[in-house]
């Protein structure tokens, strides 16, 4: 038997198939559309490739906010999201038929578990995973499970500091105006520097109010979650030089205090290893778990 992963992003969707060890045999990537549509194109695929003896299980990661609990009526779904289409999007419950077994959590959810079982985490048992790019998100995983309450954290929208005669944007964030998200996502910069953070000149003082805004994200984590490790992803990230200057002002905010043992601070704040797989393999992941042993 095969099992299904789903990385249900708000740009796209990635899909891939992988045996029961995990070892992925076919992937795919759908443009994300209307609910309807995209959904029954990822049913399809993954119905063609999922072999004669179908699929054991399917796990499923997807943007939110995404109602993650299981005992309630609208688990599966996707909550008050800004995306156009799709509040109350029955995400989970499009698959229900394909598999006995359908795992659903957040996107950045399922990429901070691939990590943690396959790239930048294999070697700690707690981790803070964070995606950087069109929005914002992160995720909390310890000993192999991603960590939540009464629902999934929703950390993009943390307050942070805002030198307003360096950076007096007010904020893309429609609910909080000038959150972590609303300064530091992909679409912030290009609101206010015209081009990706990437695009900009080396010396454009842009580089480092992005990497202070992720820099006090760093330092809230640690603080509240003492995390073995910060793993940094997202389209953003990939900006040369942004990691650098993240771990140098991380280490300025701490002060001293609270210092990760026995790591440099460029080994406890690291990207990712997986690179733009960790949500699918993640996703497969979380699905095998859930398999009877």
């Amino acid at each position: 038997m095969r099992i299904g992963g789903v990385e249900a992003g708000g740009t796209k969707f990635v899909l891939g198939v992988a045996d029961l060890d995990g070892q992925i045999l076919s992937r795919t990537q759908l443009p994300t559309t209307m609910p309807e549509a995209t959904l029954a194109l990822s049913r399809e695929w993954l119905t063609d490739q999922a072999g004669p003896t179908g699929l054991a299980a399917i796990g499923i990661g997807t943007f939110g906010p995404a109602d993650i609990n299981p005992a309630s009526s609208t688990y599966g779904d996707i909550t008050t999201t800004p995306k156009p289409g799709w509040q109350g999007a029955h995400v989970r419950a499009a698959f229900l038929d394909l598999a006995p077994v359908v795992t659903f959590d957040t996107d950045v959810a399922m990429a901070g578990l691939g990590e943690a079982q396959s790239g930048a985490g294999r070697d700690v048992d707690s981790l803070i995973y964070a995606t950087i790019g069109t929005g914002i998100g992160a995720a909390f995983v310890k000993n192999g499970v991603p960590q939540s309450g009464y629902t999934h954290a929703e950390m993009g929208h943390f307050p942070v500091a805002q030198d307003k005669a360096a950076d007096p944007y007010t904020g893309y964030c429609p609910y909080h105006g000038n959150c972590l998200e609303g300064l530091a996502a992909g679409p912030s910069i290009i609101d206010r520097w015209g081009v990706p953070l990437s695009e900009l000149p080396e010396d454009h003082p842009g580089h480092q109010i992005i990497a202070d805004y992720i820099a006090q994200f760093c330092r809230t984590v640690m603080l509240g979650f003492a995390p073995e490790r910060i793993v940094l992803g997202g389209g953003v990230m990939k900006t040369p030089g942004l990691i650098e200057r993240v771990v140098e002002t991380t280490e300025r905010h701490i002060a001293g205090y609270a210092v990760p043992p026995g790591a440099s601070w460029r080994e406890y704040i690291v990207t990712p290893q997986c690179g733009d797989d960790a949500g699918l393999v993640g996703a497969l992941a979380h699905a095998r778990g859930q398999l009877p042993r």
